[in-house]
């Protein structure tokens, strides 16, 4: 039980665009995806004793996330930034994460699709609220009206769309994969960096 069930030394269903980010690196060891997804379940359905009362979900991730935003925590270690985003996002607080992420595109594509998937494998609590498209829908509410640039636009709708696209409960559609290969051939048009070839295999990968 303790081998097999409580510890994975793999990925379980690894994103399509695990390999280019990260390349031949080992998966680290995660949880098991069933206790996993049982233990999000139960943070999301606790009851609380006051109406005024945080969520557990919440009170769970903030306290991760203060954690890392503390200053002895960020000075000069980009993990504990990245880790702090990705508490940010299980949050719900997608349009900061997206905009830090737009802010990174034009250092090196390839961390760059290594720090998305990273960040859209954080816990999504929309989902056990309303479908994916309505998910989408929420996240996306305003972003192409709000004066941004090409890219700061198609990074929102990627995040968004492969945040919930790594969720179990979101069924893979062609429609789907077609927006996300549509984010990607976008921004390796609009990229400012000679090579785009990390934006173009992952833009393949959802062909």
């Amino acid at each position: 039980m303790r081998r097999h069930l409580w510890v994975s030394t793999f990925t379980h269903r690894p994103s399509r665009i695990h390999e280019i980010g990260w390349g031949d690196a080992d998966a680290p060891a995660t949880l098991h995806p069933w206790l996993a997804r049982s233990a999000l379940t139960a943070l999301n359905t606790a009851r609380r004793t006051q109406p005024a009362e945080p969520t557990l979900w919440h009170e769970v991730f903030a306290d991760q996330s203060f954690a890392l935003a503390t200053p002895s925590a960020l000075g000069g270690d980009p993990a504990a930034v990245e880790r702090g985003l990705f508490h940010d996002l299980a949050l719900g607080r997608f349009e900061p994460v997206a905009a830090a992420l737009a802010d990174r595109f034009d250092e090196d594509h390839r961390a760059w699709i290594r720090l998305l998937d990273y960040l859209s494998s954080a816990p999504c609590r929309l989902l056990y609220e309303q479908s994916p498209q309505e998910a989408y829908t929420t996240l996306l509410g305003g972003v192409e009206s709000t004066g941004r640039t090409v890219f700061a636009v198609a990074t929102a709708k990627l995040l968004a769309l492969l945040w919930l696209y790594n969720d179990p409960l979101t069924e893979h559609t062609r429609r789907w994969d077609g927006e996300i290969q549509e984010c990607f051939n976008r921004l390796a048009h609009n990229s400012r960096l000679l090579d785009v070839s990390p934006l173009q295999q992952a833009a393949a990968a959802f062909a």
